[in-house]
Formats: structure tokens, sequence, C-alpha cells
């Protein structure tokens, strides 16, 4: 091979180097911000610790607090939402672990308010205990738990953590047995529309967790044998 050939192959192995460089730099900056982003609605507190008049006797280290961030664009879209009358007030984001809260949560009374915020709390609480199954990585994680929230009487469970397994059997056995106003669901003043906290597994969790913070007894025993080993996990 020549000079001008070896200074060719010399060229176009810079050239294929720099590419190469180029492509890790923006995949590198890629995860970064896909990582920032994750995590920028959570909060370096565990909610308990934040907001202990919200979450009143709960003490675990999940749910981690999250941002409450006021945003009136159509927050049915972003996740998870808490409904009044049959007004989406609030909604928990699994894209970035905020919770988002609308123009109707203010007009609510200071204890509707709270209850709609336990209840976000109680999705945010779910996923951080999918996320802790995953390795505790929500830019990887957010992807299931939207799934694992989704879970329906005809969803296979098997990809749930050990710990939420108990709250699915739970919920099927509310769903089999017809239970639409559980928790008081039934479109009435101050309560979600009938069958909305049997529509999937996320809202039966959320709203168990709502109750278990405010009166226990009304929880089905299995989800709150689950919720008191939760509350151990950190």
């Amino acid at each position: 091979m020549g000079h001008t050939g070896r200074g060719l192959l010399r060229t176009s192995l810079r050239l294929v180097i720099l590419v190469l460089l180029v492509v890790n730099a923006l995949a590198f900056l890629s995860i970064g911000n896909a990582r920032r982003e994750a995590v920028s609605g959570l909060l370096p507190q565990a909610a308990a610790v934040a907001q202990p008049q919200l979450l009143l006797s709960w003490h675990g280290y999940y749910p981690r607090a999250r941002a409450l961030i006021h945003d009136n664009t159509s927050l049915e879209s972003i996740g998870y939402s808490g409904q009044v009358n049959g007004r989406v007030v609030a909604a928990y984001d699994p894209r970035n672990q905020s919770i988002g809260l609308g123009d109707g949560y203010s007009a609510l009374g200071s204890e509707l308010q709270r209850s709609v915020l336990r209840h976000e709390y109680g999705h945010a609480l779910m996923a951080d205990v999918v996320n802790r199954s995953c390795g505790g990585d929500y830019t990887h994680s957010r992807v299931r738990i939207s799934q694992l929230q989704r879970l329906t009487q005809t969803s296979d469970p098997s990809n749930l953590p050990t710990e939420l397994l108990p709250v699915f059997h739970d919920y099927l056995n509310e769903v089999r047995a017809g239970n639409l106003g559980i928790y008081g669901a039934d479109g009435q003043t101050g309560h979600a529309p009938r069958g909305y906290y049997l529509s999937n597994l996320g809202e039966f969790f959320a709203q168990s967790f709502e109750e278990f913070c405010v009166n226990p007894a009304n929880v089905p025993p299995a989800t709150r044998a689950a919720f008191q080993h939760i509350e151990t996990l950190d």
C-alpha cells in the first residue's frame, strides 16, 4: 500500500473514531437528561418527614416526598388522577414522579385536599415499591411503574414485586364481589365515581393507602398487612 492509501486509511479511522466519540457523547447526554427528568419531581426526604400532618400515623421510608406542581394542562394525560365529583383535581405523574394539582384542587376544603393528596401519594408509594424492586433507578423503572399501575382483573400479575401481590389478590376479590362502592366511591359530593377505585390496581392501591392512613380497619386484611410490611422497607 502506498503512502496515499495509508494516509486515506488513517484519515478514515480518525473519522470513524470521531463519529463514535460524538455518538457516545450524545448518548451520555441523553441518558443524563432522561435520568434528571425521571427524578425531577422527587424530593430528598420521605413524605412522612416532609409532610407528617398529611400522612398521619404513616412512618415509612416510602413514599418519597414529591414536588407538588400546580398545572392545569390536561392532568388526565399525565398519569393516575384523583377525582372529586367526576372532576380531576390532582394527578401523579410517573414520568417525573411529581404530583400535579389543577384549579379544582384549590376549590376543595382543606380535609378533602389532604385526602386527595394522600391518594396521589398512594400512587407514588406503589411507584417507589416497584422502583425498589427494579434496582432503584426511575429512568429504567418508570415504564414498568406505568404498566403495573394499570393492571386489571384480567392482567398477569407475575411482574409485580412480592410486596404488592397481596394487594392484587384483595383487588381481585373486591372486583369479583362487585364492590363498586368501595371506599365510598359513589359519585356523590366528595367521592370518586362509582367503581373508580376498582378500575385498576393503581387506583385500588392508592385509595387503600389513603384509607390506611386514616382508618386502617376499612382496608381489606391482606392489603392492610402489605402496608404494614411496606412501612418497614428502606
